[in-house]
């Protein structure tokens, strides 16, 4: 009995996963086991919130005593399989095989293709440029919103007064460690940069994966901005804050009876800066199409607890982003000459270097 049997059998395999690989050997005899074994495991993957199967770490979905392939031969078979594509140094997949090899993980196709969506979509995010307007110019108001900025080392205050030169910002910490206290005071500075530029103030909406978590949020904003008017800023400012949340479906538009959405990379969502909480719970799709639906020169800010638990659907996208971003403690040579006005110089040291990015 092959070992896609003995799992099948075993009630390791859901129905689906099992009917993937039949389906390919139906349409192709002569598929080996572990071609067809590959294929159900990287569908069984997605079902467990992975975005692809480690063919090195098959414990990871089933931890079970059970005799796996050796790594390099089932690798060499699946290379060689006509079901799977590997893609060449320019990321491109030029065939239409159901499932992709890359960087030692076995994807389902629609997966991989995901995974590169989204790399390409937080890049066009991240290098697009914004008008950089000197930040020394808030110095006042940022001492006011942080004052022990230029003491030492504030965390909210580099995370705010970094975020207000690029345009895709990732600010992560547990339950309490002040995420939406850091956001509102970053809006308030945006608010301000556009009153100085004599523009209009920016349009923010704030989202969550759940209604819920949308309200918590926007509570918390509510909160933090009514603490900014007893300190003293400008109640104009205050007043630009937005004060309800919605949850991502509802921001991006949903279709009836469709995957789609109406706010997409040809159709953006209508706002300067999106704030999105809770980020560790959303899945790979759904990150994708939130990233490809936020407009060019728009800014992205997630919200989120690595140490969370991740999304119940396909990818740990906050985690992986953040694997590839670093640790978030160093500082580009010129963000650190511009910044100078406003952060200690402790707050200030080099950047380490990034790493690519890579879904689980």
């Amino acid at each position: 009995m092959s070992l896609l049997t003995t799992l099948y059998r075993g009630n390791a395999l859901r129905t689906l996963d099992h009917a993937l690989a039949q389906s390919l050997r139906r349409l192709r005899p002569d598929t080996p086991e572990a071609v067809l074994l590959g294929a159900a495991l990287a569908s069984l993957a997605v079902s467990e919130g992975h975005a692809g199967l480690d063919p090195g770490q098959p414990q990871r979905l089933i931890d079970a005593e059970i005799e796996w392939p050796a790594p390099g031969g089932w690798l060499a078979q699946l290379r060689a399989s006509p079901w799977v594509e590997v893609p060449g140094a320019d990321d491109v997949v030029a065939g239409d095989a159901p499932l992709v090899l890359e960087n030692g993980l076995l994807y389902l196709r629609r997966y991989r293709e995901y995974e590169r969506r989204l790399a390409q979509g937080l890049q066009r995010i991240a290098t697009h440029p914004l008008a950089q307007a000197d930040p020394g110019t808030l110095a006042t108001l940022f001492g006011q919103l942080f004052p022990q900025a230029r003491e030492g080392i504030d965390h909210q205050a580099r995370a705010a007064a970094v975020a207000l030169r690029h345009p895709l910002v990732l600010v992560t910490g547990g339950p309490g460690t002040g995420k939406t206290t850091t956001i509102a005071r970053l809006l308030v500075l945006l608010a301000a940069q556009a009153v100085q530029a004599d523009q209009a103030l920016p349009r923010v909406a704030l989202a969550a994966p759940t209604g819920r978590a949308a309200e918590r949020m926007a509570e918390s904003l509510r909160l933090a901005v009514q603490r900014l008017r007893l300190v003293g800023i400008a109640p104009a400012l205050c007043d630009a804050m937005p004060s309800t949340g919605t949850t991502l479906h509802r921001l991006l538009g949903v279709i009836p009876d469709s995957p789609r959405f109406r706010h997409h990379a040809d159709n953006p969502l209508p706002y300067d800066v999106v704030v999105v909480d809770e980020a560790s719970m959303i899945d790979l799709p759904l990150m994708t199409k939130l990233v490809e639906a936020v407009a060019d020169g728009s800014r992205l800010v997630l919200l989120g607890d690595p140490d969370q638990l991740p999304s119940v659907e396909a990818g740990d996208v906050l985690s992986a982003i953040l694997r590839a971003s670093g640790d978030g403690l160093g500082t580009q040579a010129d963000d650190a000459q511009a910044l100078r006005a406003l952060l200690a110089p402790d707050a200030l040291q080099p950047l380490a270097p990034p790493r690519r990015f890579a879904g689980r």
